[in-house]
C-alpha cells in the first residue's frame, strides 16, 4: 500500500478553506469500533455498523447492489482505478444503510498543501466533467470542500452529490486526503447518505 500516482476517480474539487480542528472533551468514540489496516500496524476509531468486506465479498454484503445498475457503475469504477494503486485495500460496509462503503488506502507521505489542492482540482474536474460526458443523465455537484489541521494531522475533504436525472436518485462521493508525521492516508467514502465519516478520521494512529 504504497503509492499515490493518480487516484483522482471519485473525486473533485478543492478551495483553499482551512480550519482549526479541536478536539472536543466529550467522548466521541462511544459507538466506535477500533480496526487495524491489512499489513499495517496502524489503527483508527469507525463506527460500529460498520463490518469489513472485500471487492470479492461486496455483492454479498450488498445484495441491492446486483440490481442498481447506477451504485454497481459507480463502484466498479472506483475500484477498478484504486486496485492499481494498492493491492491490500481496506473495505468496509455500513450495515445499516442502504448504500455505504468506505475504501482505505495508505500511500506515501505527502505534506498537502495549496499547491496540491490546485493540482487536485484541475484532476478532479476533468474527471467528473468525463463522467458526466460519458454518461447521459448524470449530474455531478461539488457541495462540500475544506482543509483542516491539528497538531498531529492535516485532512482535506472534497465531496459531490452525483445526481441521475433519469430516476431522481443521488449517490455522495468522499475522498479525504489525510497526512501525518509519518505518512498519509486516501478515504473514500460511497453512500446514499450525505452523512460522512470526517470526525472518525482524527482518531488515526499511525
Amino acid at each position: 500500500m504504497k503509492k499515490l500516482l493518480f487516484c483522482f476517480f471519485g473525486l473533485v474539487g478543492l478551495t483553499a478553506c482551512t480550519e482549526e480542528a479541536s478536539e472536543k472533551k466529550e467522548d466521541i468514540w462511544s459507538g466506535t469500533q477500533s480496526i487495524e489496516l491489512i499489513g499495517e500496524k496502524v489503527k483508527l476509531k469507525i463506527p460500529t455498523s460498520f463490518k469489513r468486506s472485500s471487492r470479492y465479498r461486496i455483492k454479498e454484503d450488498i445484495p441491492q447492489i446486483s440490481t442498481d445498475s447506477f451504485r454497481l457503475s459507480m463502484l466498479q469504477n472506483t475500484l477498478r482505478n484504486l486496485e492499481f494503486q494498492d493491492s491490500e485495500i481496506d473495505l468496509f460496509v455500513d450495515t445499516t444503510v442502504d448504500y455505504r462503503l468506505l475504501l482505505i488506502m495508505n500511500v506515501e507521505r505527502i505534506n498537502f498543501d495549496k499547491t496540491a489542492g490546485s493540482i487536485f482540482n484541475v484532476k478532479l474536474k476533468q474527471e467528473y466533467e468525463t463522467l458526466e460526458r460519458e454518461n447521459i443523465g448524470l449530474e455531478a455537484e461539488k457541495i462540500d470542500s475544506r482543509m483542516k489541521t491539528n497538531n498531529r494531522q492535516k485532512v482535506l475533504k472534497y465531496k459531490y452529490r452525483i445526481r441521475n436525472v433519469y430516476t431522481d436518485q443521488d449517490i455522495y462521493r468522499t475522498i479525504f486526503f489525510i497526512s501525518t508525521k509519518i505518512q498519509s492516508f486516501i478515504v473514500y467514502e460511497i453512500s446514499s447518505e450525505v452523512e460522512d465519516v470526517e470526525k472518525y478520521l482524527w482518531s488515526i494512529k499511525d
